[in-house]
Formats: C-alpha cells, sequence, structure tokens
C-alpha cells in the first residue's frame, strides 16, 4: 500500500504527494474559492455559484444583487463599484 501527503500551494490549490511502490506522483487539484464574507448587499451567504468575489478587494455580491443585475457570471476579471472607482 502507497503513502500519500496533502498540502496547500496556494490559496486555492491542493498539491497531492503520492508514493506507490517505486513510483512518486504530485497531483495539483483546483480548489474553487468560496467566500467567507456575504454579499454586500444583501448580507447573504447562499447562491455561491452566483456570488461574485471582486477582483481587487475580494468583496463579494450576487450578480442579481448589483446595479444593474448581471445576467450571468463575466468569464474575465470582475471588480465591485468601489473599486472601479
Amino acid at each position: 500500500m502507497g503513502r500519500s501527503h496533502i498540502s496547500s500551494v496556494r490559496e486555492d490549490m491542493i498539491m497531492v504527494s503520492v508514493h506507490v511502490s517505486m513510483c512518486d506522483f504530485v497531483v495539483m487539484i483546483d480548489v474553487p474559492q468560496v467566500p467567507d464574507e456575504p454579499c454586500m448587499v444583501c448580507y447573504h451567504g447562499n447562491d455561491t455559484h452566483v456570488l461574485l468575489l471582486c477582483d481587487e478587494c475580494d468583496d463579494a455580491y450576487h450578480t442579481y444583487c448589483l446595479d444593474p443585475p448581471l445576467a450571468r457570471v463575466p468569464a474575465e476579471q470582475w471588480y465591485c463599484h468601489k473599486c472601479r472607482k
């Protein structure tokens, strides 16, 4: 039987080192970010699939709480109204 070791490389990555017999493997796993803070508008942490994190300050906002609301989560970087100023 092999042995394994799990360590965090970055906040959004986990590194798993596995030793099996005479081989070593390293696997990098992306970990989705889950906001520590609720939405800055409604103060709820639900609906995390549409909860945006500002790429500057990490404040969280639901897409539907924004004014105007966003139809979908943007694929590119997103900045809240405070950081866009």
